[in-house]
Order: C-alpha cells, then sequence, then structure tokens
C-alpha cells in the first residue's frame, strides 16, 4: 500500500468468488469469510474490518451501468482471497471496500473487456486489486514446501506471454 497513492476506495476482485453473472458486495460493514482448512488455527481468529460506504457502492454502479454492465447486489462475506490481501495491504481498515464477482466468462477477451470497463474507475481514486495465484490447487500442494514442476512451467509461460503482450 505504501507503493501506490492512498485511494478513496478499493474494488477488489477475488478468484475465490466466482459467479455466473457480475455480483456487487452490498454497501455496509463487511463480515470476512474463513473460507479455508488445513492452515494453522490463528488464521481463524484473524479479523478485517471494512465498510463499503453507499458512496463507493454508487460510483461503482453508474460505472456498471454506463458500461451497460449486468449485475446485482449480493450480501457477502469477504473471503480470503480478498480479506488476506487487504489486511496485508490497509491493516487500519480505513478505506472503503466494494467486492466484485469474478464472472464465468468462457473467452479471455470477455476478461479484458471487464478490466477495459472498470479502469475508468482509477480516475475516481478508486483501487482495483485483481487476487488470485496463476497456479492454485490444494490438493496438489507438496507439503514439503517443493515448487511443483507444471505450476513453475505454466508460470514461467505466463509471465512470459504477458511481458510480451501476447494475449492469443
Amino acid at each position: 500500500a505504501k507503493h501506490v497513492p492512498k485511494a478513496k476506495g478499493i474494488l477488489i476482485i477475488s478468484a475465490h468468488w466466482q459467479s455466473r453473472e457480475l455480483q456487487l458486495s452490498c454497501t455496509g460493514r463487511h463480515e470476512i469469510a474463513y473460507d479455508f482448512f488445513g492452515f494453522p488455527s490463528e488464521l481463524n481468529t484473524l479479523d478485517y474490518r471494512a465498510k463499503q460506504s453507499q458512496e463507493l457502492t454508487e460510483l461503482i454502479e453508474k460505472q456498471l451501468k454506463v458500461k451497460k454492465l449486468t449485475y446485482s447486489l449480493k450480501q457477502r462475506a469477504l473471503d480470503h482471497g480478498a480479506w488476506s490481501v487487504l489486511k496485508l495491504a490497509y491493516a487500519e481498515a480505513n478505506i472503503p471496500v466494494a467486492a466484485l464477482s469474478l464472472p464465468s466468462y468462457t473467452q479471455m477477451r470477455d476478461y479484458f473487456k471487464l478490466g477495459e470497463q472498470l479502469k475508468e474507475l482509477r480516475s475516481s481514486g478508486i483501487l482495483i486489486i485483481a487476487s488470485g495465484s496463476a497456479t492454485h490447487n490444494l490438493s496438489l500442494l507438496d507439503k514439503h514446501n517443493r515448487h511443483q514442476a507444471w505450476a513453475h512451467d505454466f508460470s514461467h509461460w505466463l509471465q512470459k506471454n504477458v511481458a510480451e503482450n501476447n494475449y492469443q
């Protein structure tokens, strides 16, 4: 957080909240979900008391409507892909936070288009955070912390293609 300008609000999109169509979290104080298992029990005692202001909700809704994006409001706790990142970056929880689901698109170009449609929020002081990992398969996690060759290879391939703007 200390490396980016202070935001007026945060829109977080976690890979752990997927939906058929866009869903935006509701105004108010966010609960947090302990939607994981097999980790130290101390993680289940962490708290993050983020709030979503009416002003932030209205700003995001205005942008979604201008871009003719279909969405619904959803009362939902912040998942660990959202609150764990926010707690590390903004421990004080003093910036309004809204969460947006990751829609189930079948084409990569639709995700690029969504990013283009949301990026105008940045000019209003909204920080957009996309949280997730290039590879995430806990059933294949090596408990001895050895790197999986397939994960390393894919991550390297992905970074190379993004660096070269090779989105096809």
